[in-house]
């Protein structure tokens, strides 16, 4: 979910005091904020804007399993059509929920079904420094992960990453 200049504006006019949030308050998240995603059957697609000259975006399949061992998440991420790029990605949780895998946890939303969770840090994208923004944004059938970049010394951003996925709604 891309931050709207509504929601700019409503999260600057409330401050802690205002919404009787203590002054330390943080966005958090837990473990069970991921248990909407659990499961087989995810399929979709991986649409990347590439390295290489000309930078255009590319798509290409991908399947999804996502498991727990412990208390880190674990995302198999097969791809069809190059099955040599196939991985396990991790999440884990760390200063009491304020940040997953490094960065910092920015915001969490949840409405009916839903969950948001936008994270922020320092990184590096084709040898610069930047500032790399994840927004996670997962249901039980509907789940994306985008990285928007923003290189030092520079104002706009632009997606270097976006996943996509769906999978049937569970049955009763």
């Amino acid at each position: 979910m891309a931050l709207t200049m509504s929601g700019l504006i409503t999260s600057c006019a409330e401050t802690p005091e205002s919404s009787g949030q203590p002054h330390d308050f943080h966005p958090k998240v837990v473990l069970d904020d991921f248990l909407l995603i659990e499961g087989d059957g995810w399929s979709g697609s991986l649409t990347y804007l590439n390295y290489n000259e000309p930078e255009e975006e590319f798509s290409i399949p991908v399947n999804l399993g996502v498991g727990r061992e412990g208390s880190v998440l674990k995302l198999a991420l097969s791809y069809p059509d190059e099955p040599s790029a196939d991985e396990v990605a991790e999440i884990e949780i760390y200063d009491e929920g304020r940040s997953m895998n490094g960065a910092e946890v920015i915001s969490r939303d949840e409405e009916e079904g839903s969950i948001d969770i936008h994270t922020q840090a320092e990184c590096q994208d084709n040898n610069r420094a930047a500032e790399c923004l994840t927004i996670y944004e997962l249901s039980a059938t509907k789940m994306t992960i985008s990285k928007r970049v923003t290189y030092d010394g520079e104002t706009e951003s632009f997606r270097r990453n976006y996943y996509e996925f769906s999978r049937p709604a569970p049955t009763l």
